[in-house]
């Protein structure tokens, strides 16, 4: 039946992804609505959803409805927006990040220095100081359960004793207490036992992020590495440059491209400043440590290279042609 299909194109259109993985699964549910269910109406809408700004007119053109060849003219003009706003938005969280990279990536580099002359791994210091307090507390709950154990049978949770605990009280007199208070009646009147709940101490976190350490340069490179748009996100941008120019609006295709162009220019500006600045640091070190009658060793972490290779792709040159032929 119609709605049969209609909820399989609408499965198929939820696929997960990468944003070309995407957009595959939205054109297909697109083309089941048109082909199975002559709902051209969803099925722009499907279109549009997977940015395919150009095929959703087509297809509107097609079955002479102008009134969905204009929704997908304001959509990609939203869609712009919503760019522009977050290409602005990955170009201050880059300048930030990259700044906060460059002091962690010097005391990485130091740290694996320092492991490498001790001949040893590399640990943070939160990790050790948590195996030390482990093996301390360990010991001491071995101590004390050695010492109780021999009063005891049973496992935890169990009530179980054959020891008699004498209770010392605040005056002179003191009284005898154990198996005998577990036999007491427990009425209503009798609260012997209840209402009294063990407060839960909350687990201290012990292994808290140390900063500049390994954990704080993984998220920084997790950051740097998604900064840029990639390649999909790119190809969407480009081809909603175009679709803005073919559909008369010039002003929101020139601040998309103004985005796009001022975010890469940003991200080559800061990599070239902060790689000048470190091998001028590199320099210095090795000209001091060589006056010192030292041995100079250049020490890189594994993500520094994938790090110093990250650019913004550049647009395609039909998106340049297509403005030089519009402007």
């Amino acid at each position: 039946s119609t709605d049969q299909i209609t909820s399989l194109a609408e499965t198929i259109s939820s696929n997960f992804g990468n944003m070309k993985d995407q957009s595959d699964a939205f054109a297909s549910a697109a083309r089941i609505l048109q082909d199975y269910c002559q709902d051209v109406g969803y099925a722009v809408d499907m279109l549009i959803s997977g940015h395919l700004w150009s095929e959703g007119r087509r297809v509107a053109h097609l079955h002479s409805r102008s009134d969905l060849v204009k929704k997908c003219v304001d959509a990609s003009v939203t869609y712009a927006q919503t760019c522009i706003d977050d290409l602005v938005e990955r170009a201050s969280t880059f300048e930030k990040t990259i700044a906060r990279y460059a002091e962690v990536i010097e005391l990485r580099r130091n740290a694996i220095k320092e492991a490498e002359e001790a001949g040893a791994e590399i640990h943070d210091d939160s990790a050790s100081m948590f195996s030390m307090a482990s093996t301390v507390s360990n010991t001491s709950l071995s101590s004390v359960a050695s010492g109780r154990s021999m009063g005891s049978v049973g496992s935890v949770g169990t009530v179980a004793s054959v020891s008699t605990v004498i209770s010392v009280g605040a005056t002179s007199t003191f009284s005898f207490t154990g198996d005998v208070d577990n036999m007491k009646h427990k009425s209503k009147f009798n609260k012997i036992g209840r209402d009294k709940k063990k407060k839960q101490k909350k687990p201290r976190n012990s292994r808290r992020r140390k900063p500049g350490g390994e954990e704080e340069l993984t998220e920084l490179v997790a950051t740097l590495t998604h900064g840029c748009p990639d390649e999909d996100y790119v190809a969407v941008i480009s081809s909603t440059l175009t679709f803005l120019l073919q559909s008369g609006k010039r002003s929101m295709a020139e601040q998309l491209l103004d985005s796009y162009t001022s975010i890469e220019a940003v991200v080559l500006k800061l990599q070239t400043e902060r790689l000048e600045e470190d091998q001028k640091k590199q320099r210095e070190v090795e000209r001091a440590t060589r006056m010192e009658g030292g041995i100079y060793q250049f020490v890189q972490h594994p993500c520094e290279k994938d790090i110093d290779a990250i650019r913004c792709k550049p647009l395609p040159e039909t998106v340049t042609k297509v403005f030089s032929f519009f402007l």
